[in-house]
């Protein structure tokens, strides 16, 4: 059995800084990009073996298929992944559903849609997550509108909105540049590490967030999981994957 990396150690003895002030971190665990039941998302939940994982959907694909699937797994909390993930954005600015000068009551509407066919499907969503993680007004806004609670993203994309809860995910499993791979079991642990020592020193209890997406796992990716989440099942909090209720748009609509 190989020894140890140092990565590895760095993260044990922050763990045991934990442990020594008598407190114990949180994971949560995001996955973006699910359309339909495939044999990658039911890798992913073998791989999640019950822990609690939010799994951001995206209101296009097969939903009656997915729901049915999802009904013998209880962990999975769904959120809403925008309305349809595709890029309407001129080359050279930042990819979004929607063009910075979209109007709001066309997202509204079109967000709307995406929540309807999620919940007649009986996906509900606790939470609502955008393509890309983007967040430039209006959107935040549209979303409180709308009747939306809990928003996850990814820290440093806006501010605190209020009315919406906010759970980012911030250690992303994959690097995207030049087409996505597996980011390294090295650089992984050292990012966790470090946000863990900076909970630790301010004094903060909100979980750390990890940002996976299964349709474009390469085989290092499932093997670092494979390792990870055994790892991490009980040196960690694994608190429930949405910090509020389901959205009732609807409801908010009507009011």
């Amino acid at each position: 059995m190989p020894l140890p990396s140092l990565a590895r150690l760095r993260l044990d003895a922050e763990l045991a800084h934990w442990a020594s002030a008598d407190r114990r971190p949180g994971l949560w665990w995001r996955d973006d990009d699910a359309r339909a039941a495939t044999p990658a998302l039911e890798r992913l939940l073998t791989t999640a073996a019950g822990l609690p994982l939010a799994l951001a959907v995206i209101p296009d694909g097969d939903l009656a298929g997915l729901a049915a699937h999802l009904t013998r797994h209880p962990n999975v909390t769904v959120g809403q992944h925008g309305v349809d993930h595709l890029n309407r954005r001129p080359e050279g600015q930042p990819a979004g559903e929607y063009a910075l000068d979209a109007d709001p009551d066309h997202m509204a509407v079109t967000i709307q849609a995406g929540w309807r066919a999620l919940t007649d499907h009986g996906l509900k969503p606790a939470f609502y997550t955008p393509p890309w993680n983007r967040l430039d007004a209006p959107l935040p806004g549209v979303l409180i509108d709308l009747g939306f609670t809990a928003l996850s993203a990814w820290p440093g994309e806006a501010g605190e909105h209020q009315g919406l809860a906010r759970r980012d995910a911030e250690i992303d499993l994959l690097r995207w540049k030049g087409g996505p791979r597996f980011r390294g079991t090295g650089r992984l642990l050292g990012q966790l590490r470090a946000v863990l020592e900076r909970r630790r020193v301010f004094g903060s209890d909100e979980p750390v967030g990890l940002l996976t997406h299964h349709l474009v796992h390469d085989e290092a990716s499932w093997r670092f999981l494979a390792w990870f989440i055994p790892y991490a099942r009980d040196r960690f909090d694994w608190p429930p994957a949405a910090p509020v209720a389901a959205a009732d748009v609807t409801a908010r609509q009507a009011a």
